[in-house]
């Protein structure tokens, strides 16, 4: 049933699936909690060091409540994501955010729940996330974590950027070496 009607309010849409169709992918997905773990390179102590440290991971992300509320929370993000995509979260953080939910909307309500913008003000520029707007005025968590509110009458810019992500790229930040640690660090985070 939740594959059929999705989960309300989260990024699980319902399927147009009936039948065999439907109960192929059911037995897919249950498959997929057989799999083997694959053996991982990489210090989970080290990789937490470089989570604490180099990577700064704590000013955007929270884990076990400590860290900020930028990024998405780490907490279980072991339990609900393999290293393949730990990996390319981490080198190429903006393969996932979609440029646009148009796409969704024929068939589920999906609101833009994660949009970048930039705002000039009088005062310069602020970048952040999108919290809410209306026709009126828009809400953001800046990049440095503080809530904002601004009537849209008193910006002199205001660019949406779909598709972007506030996480850079580690590419260059991190060696090999640091990232097979990293990794295998979040793959220890499985508690509820």
């Amino acid at each position: 049933m939740v594959i059929l009607n999705g989960i309300p309010n989260t990024a699980m849409p319902p399927t147009r699936l009936f039948g065999d169709e439907l109960r192929l992918l059911a037995a897919y997905v249950r498959s997929l909690a057989n799999q083997p773990r694959e053996p991982l390179p990489g210090n989970p102590a080290l990789g937490e060091a470089v989570f604490r440290g180099k990577g700064g991971c704590l000013r955007c992300h929270m884990v076990g409540g400590e860290g900020a509320r930028m990024g998405p929370e780490l907490t279980r993000i072991g339990a609900i994501r393999g290293a393949a995509h730990l990996r390319q979260s981490i080198l190429e953080p903006e393969a996932e955010t979609p440029n646009s939910f148009a796409q969704y909307r024929i068939v589920i309500p999906l609101p833009d729940n994660f949009l970048m913008v930039e705002l000039r003000t009088k005062d310069g520029r602020i970048r952040g996330v999108r919290l809410n707007e209306d026709p009126f005025s828009i809400q953001i968590r800046g990049l440095d974590d503080r809530l904002e509110s601004f009537l849209k009458s008193e910006l002199a810019e205001l660019i949406r950027q779909p598709g972007a992500s506030p996480m850079p790229s580690y590419r260059n930040t991190l060696g090999a070496r640091e990232l097979d640690d990293l990794i295998s660090y979040l793959l220890t985070l499985t508690e509820e």
